[in-house]
Protein backbone atom coordinates (compact mmCIF):
# COMPACT_ATOMS: atom_id res chain seq x y z
CA UNK A 1 0.00 0.00 0.00
CA UNK A 2 2.26 3.16 1.07
CA UNK A 3 3.10 2.43 4.74
CA UNK A 4 7.62 2.49 4.49
CA UNK A 5 10.24 4.73 6.53
CA UNK A 6 13.84 4.06 7.65
CA UNK A 7 12.88 2.75 10.63
CA UNK A 8 9.89 -0.16 9.22
CA UNK A 9 10.85 -3.67 6.99
CA UNK A 10 8.20 -4.93 5.53
CA UNK A 11 7.58 -8.34 5.10
CA UNK A 12 6.14 -10.06 1.89
CA UNK A 13 3.83 -12.70 1.11
CA UNK A 14 4.09 -15.29 -1.57
CA UNK A 15 2.59 -13.90 -5.15
CA UNK A 16 0.49 -17.69 -5.36
CA UNK A 17 -1.08 -16.99 -1.94
CA UNK A 18 -2.34 -13.72 -3.15
CA UNK A 19 -3.66 -15.12 -6.61
CA UNK A 20 -5.57 -16.97 -4.77
CA UNK A 21 -7.57 -15.04 -1.96
CA UNK A 22 -7.94 -11.85 -4.85
CA UNK A 23 -10.43 -14.33 -7.12
CA UNK A 24 -12.06 -15.80 -4.18
CA UNK A 25 -13.15 -12.43 -2.09
CA UNK A 26 -13.94 -10.70 -5.52
CA UNK A 27 -16.56 -13.79 -6.06
CA UNK A 28 -17.79 -13.93 -2.73
CA UNK A 29 -18.12 -10.20 -3.04
CA UNK A 30 -20.15 -10.09 -6.18
CA UNK A 31 -22.90 -12.86 -4.37
CA UNK A 32 -25.31 -9.78 -3.04
CA UNK A 33 -25.63 -8.10 -6.47
CA UNK A 34 -26.18 -11.39 -8.37
CA UNK A 35 -29.39 -10.93 -10.46
CA UNK A 36 -30.40 -7.75 -9.51
CA UNK A 37 -32.18 -5.62 -11.73
CA UNK A 38 -30.88 -2.41 -10.08
CA UNK A 39 -27.07 -3.03 -10.24
CA UNK A 40 -24.63 -0.67 -12.10
CA UNK A 41 -21.42 -1.46 -13.38
CA UNK A 42 -19.19 1.06 -14.41
CA UNK A 43 -15.27 0.98 -15.10
CA UNK A 44 -13.25 4.16 -15.13
CA UNK A 45 -9.46 4.81 -16.23
CA UNK A 46 -6.88 7.26 -15.26
CA UNK A 47 -3.23 8.13 -14.99
CA UNK A 48 -1.70 10.62 -12.06
CA UNK A 49 2.01 12.65 -12.57
CA UNK A 50 2.64 11.67 -8.73
CA UNK A 51 0.50 8.80 -7.00
CA UNK A 52 0.22 9.68 -3.82
CA UNK A 53 -1.71 7.52 -1.18
CA UNK A 54 -3.13 9.09 2.09
CA UNK A 55 0.10 11.96 1.63
CA UNK A 56 2.52 9.19 0.86
CA UNK A 57 4.33 8.52 -2.56
CA UNK A 58 4.07 5.64 -4.31
CA UNK A 59 5.21 6.36 -8.18
CA UNK A 60 5.81 9.24 -10.54
CA UNK A 61 3.80 9.01 -13.67
CA UNK A 62 1.12 5.76 -12.70
CA UNK A 63 -1.59 4.56 -14.88
CA UNK A 64 -4.92 2.82 -13.14
CA UNK A 65 -8.06 1.61 -13.86
CA UNK A 66 -10.62 -0.17 -11.86
CA UNK A 67 -14.81 -1.43 -12.04
CA UNK A 68 -17.54 -0.56 -9.12
CA UNK A 69 -20.47 -2.25 -8.80
CA UNK A 70 -22.93 -0.83 -6.70
CA UNK A 71 -26.96 -2.12 -6.05
CA UNK A 72 -30.08 -0.09 -4.71
CA UNK A 73 -29.92 -1.77 -1.57
CA UNK A 74 -26.76 0.05 -0.45
CA UNK A 75 -24.37 -2.45 -1.16
CA UNK A 76 -20.89 -2.10 -3.27
CA UNK A 77 -18.01 -3.59 -4.15
CA UNK A 78 -15.09 -2.66 -6.37
CA UNK A 79 -11.74 -3.61 -7.79
CA UNK A 80 -8.94 -1.05 -8.48
CA UNK A 81 -5.31 -1.51 -9.89
CA UNK A 82 -2.33 0.93 -10.39
CA UNK A 83 1.22 0.44 -11.88
CA UNK A 84 3.72 1.29 -8.56
CA UNK A 85 6.85 0.33 -10.63
CA UNK A 86 8.05 -2.73 -9.11
CA UNK A 87 4.55 -4.92 -10.23
CA UNK A 88 0.90 -3.41 -9.93
CA UNK A 89 -1.44 -2.83 -6.90
CA UNK A 90 -4.68 -4.32 -6.93
CA UNK A 91 -7.12 -3.15 -4.55
CA UNK A 92 -10.51 -5.47 -3.10
CA UNK A 93 -13.11 -3.12 -1.28
CA UNK A 94 -16.71 -3.78 -0.74
CA UNK A 95 -19.12 -1.66 1.68
CA UNK A 96 -22.75 -0.75 2.49
CA UNK A 97 -23.77 2.57 3.19
CA UNK A 98 -27.48 4.62 3.91
CA UNK A 99 -28.45 8.45 4.31
CA UNK A 100 -30.30 9.28 7.56
CA UNK A 101 -31.52 13.31 6.44
CA UNK A 102 -28.41 15.04 5.51
CA UNK A 103 -26.19 12.57 7.73
CA UNK A 104 -24.16 10.04 5.40
CA UNK A 105 -23.54 7.28 6.54
CA UNK A 106 -20.74 4.27 5.55
CA UNK A 107 -18.77 0.60 6.94
CA UNK A 108 -17.01 -1.83 4.50
CA UNK A 109 -13.56 -3.07 4.19
CA UNK A 110 -10.54 -2.41 1.79
CA UNK A 111 -7.60 -5.45 0.95
CA UNK A 112 -4.48 -4.06 -1.26
CA UNK A 113 -2.93 -6.43 -2.61
CA UNK A 114 0.86 -6.32 -4.91
CA UNK A 115 1.70 -8.27 -8.06
CA UNK A 116 5.74 -7.64 -7.32
CA UNK A 117 7.68 -6.69 -4.61
CA UNK A 118 6.66 -3.17 -3.73
CA UNK A 119 4.79 -4.02 -0.72
CA UNK A 120 2.80 -6.73 1.43
CA UNK A 121 -0.78 -6.89 1.87
CA UNK A 122 -2.61 -4.90 3.83
CA UNK A 123 -6.39 -5.45 5.74
CA UNK A 124 -8.34 -2.73 6.39
CA UNK A 125 -12.21 -2.02 8.02
CA UNK A 126 -13.22 1.47 6.75
CA UNK A 127 -15.73 3.53 8.24
CA UNK A 128 -17.28 7.08 7.04
CA UNK A 129 -19.86 9.76 8.31
CA UNK A 130 -20.82 12.73 5.69
CA UNK A 131 -22.92 16.22 6.24
CA UNK A 132 -22.91 19.18 3.71
CA UNK A 133 -19.16 20.12 3.08
CA UNK A 134 -17.69 18.17 5.16
CA UNK A 135 -16.64 14.52 5.61
CA UNK A 136 -14.80 11.96 7.63
CA UNK A 137 -13.01 8.87 7.62
CA UNK A 138 -11.72 6.25 10.21
CA UNK A 139 -10.01 3.24 8.93
CA UNK A 140 -8.04 0.27 11.31
CA UNK A 141 -5.40 -1.52 9.59
CA UNK A 142 -2.75 -3.88 10.10
CA UNK A 143 0.68 -4.31 8.48
CA UNK A 144 3.37 -6.72 9.07
CA UNK A 145 6.85 -5.91 10.40
CA UNK A 146 9.50 -7.80 11.78
CA UNK A 147 9.11 -8.98 14.24
CA UNK A 148 5.23 -9.04 14.81
CA UNK A 149 2.88 -7.20 13.25
CA UNK A 150 1.96 -3.79 13.30
CA UNK A 151 -1.37 -2.23 14.04
CA UNK A 152 -2.34 1.33 12.41
CA UNK A 153 -5.48 3.93 12.60
CA UNK A 154 -6.26 6.91 10.01
CA UNK A 155 -7.85 9.64 10.33
CA UNK A 156 -9.07 11.66 7.06
CA UNK A 157 -11.28 14.99 7.53
CA UNK A 158 -12.13 16.70 4.22
CA UNK A 159 -14.51 19.80 3.27
CA UNK A 160 -15.21 20.09 -0.52
CA UNK A 161 -17.37 22.92 -2.49
CA UNK A 162 -17.79 23.66 -5.91
CA UNK A 163 -14.55 21.01 -6.89
CA UNK A 164 -12.51 22.78 -4.24
CA UNK A 165 -11.21 20.37 -1.36
CA UNK A 166 -8.81 20.44 1.59
CA UNK A 167 -7.92 16.97 3.39
CA UNK A 168 -5.98 16.69 6.73
CA UNK A 169 -4.97 12.80 7.54
CA UNK A 170 -3.29 11.95 10.46
CA UNK A 171 -2.29 8.06 11.30
CA UNK A 172 -1.87 6.89 14.74
CA UNK A 173 -0.67 3.63 16.64
CA UNK A 174 1.89 1.73 15.43
CA UNK A 175 2.31 4.14 12.21
CA UNK A 176 2.84 8.12 12.83
CA UNK A 177 2.80 11.16 10.42
CA UNK A 178 0.06 13.61 8.99
CA UNK A 179 -0.57 15.16 5.55
CA UNK A 180 -2.34 18.42 4.11
CA UNK A 181 -3.71 18.12 0.58
CA UNK A 182 -5.79 20.63 -1.40
CA UNK A 183 -6.41 20.97 -4.98
CA UNK A 184 -9.23 21.41 -7.42
CA UNK A 185 -11.14 19.17 -9.56
CA UNK A 186 -13.43 19.27 -12.62
CA UNK A 187 -15.12 17.75 -15.95
CA UNK A 188 -14.53 19.02 -19.24
CA UNK A 189 -15.39 16.86 -22.25
CA UNK A 190 -16.51 13.97 -20.04
CA UNK A 191 -12.81 13.69 -18.57
CA UNK A 192 -12.37 14.64 -14.86
CA UNK A 193 -9.16 16.49 -14.43
CA UNK A 194 -7.87 17.01 -10.81
CA UNK A 195 -4.73 19.40 -9.78
CA UNK A 196 -3.62 18.93 -6.38
CA UNK A 197 -1.15 20.27 -3.96
CA UNK A 198 0.32 18.02 -1.10
CA UNK A 199 2.40 18.45 2.24
CA UNK A 200 3.46 15.53 3.68
CA UNK A 201 5.41 15.52 7.39
CA UNK A 202 9.00 13.68 7.55
CA UNK A 203 7.29 10.87 9.43
CA UNK A 204 5.59 9.73 5.71
CA UNK A 205 7.92 10.36 3.73
CA UNK A 206 12.05 10.54 5.35
CA UNK A 207 11.99 14.26 4.76
CA UNK A 208 9.42 17.01 4.95
CA UNK A 209 8.06 17.56 1.66
CA UNK A 210 5.48 19.33 -0.54
CA UNK A 211 4.14 17.96 -4.03
CA UNK A 212 2.29 19.26 -6.69
CA UNK A 213 0.22 16.65 -8.17
CA UNK A 214 -2.33 16.52 -11.89
CA UNK A 215 -4.51 13.58 -12.72
CA UNK A 216 -6.80 13.05 -15.53
CA UNK A 217 -9.73 10.12 -15.32
CA UNK A 218 -12.33 8.85 -17.06
CA UNK A 219 -15.60 6.50 -15.84
CA UNK A 220 -17.55 4.44 -18.46
CA UNK A 221 -21.05 2.79 -17.89
CA UNK A 222 -21.10 -0.38 -18.37
CA UNK A 223 -24.63 -1.47 -17.36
Amino acid sequence: MWIANSETTLLRTGTLMKRLIAPALAAALLMPFAGSAQTSVTANAGWSSNYFYRGVPQKSSSASAGLDVEGANGLSIGVWGADVGEGNEVDFYGGYGLDIGDLSLSVGGTGYFYTGDFDNTYPEANFGAGVGLFSLEFSVGQYDTAPASLNYWFVGSTLEQNGLYATVGNFGDGFDGEYLEAGYGFTASDLDLTIGWIFSTADLVGNQDQTLVSAVSKTFDIY
